[in-house]
């Protein structure tokens, strides 16, 4: 569940994270939006050769 909006601020959400032994939770947190950008969540992709893992990041 994500908290309520902040002005001038987005969520980054949280996620499960490999530390190679066991899953370890990294926890959302608010971060400055930054004008001209948008913030991508960290997310799993498919493709020809397995699961890719693509932190968060912003782009512009």
């Amino acid at each position: 569940m994500e908290p309520a909006p902040r002005p001038g601020y987005i969520w980054a959400r949280g996620y499960w994270h490999w530390n190679g032994q066991r899953f370890v939770p990294v926890h959302g947190h608010w971060e400055a939006e930054r004008p001209g950008y948008h913030y991508v969540h960290p997310h799993w992709e498919s493709a020809g050769d397995g699961w890719h893992w693509h932190a968060g990041v912003w782009l512009n």
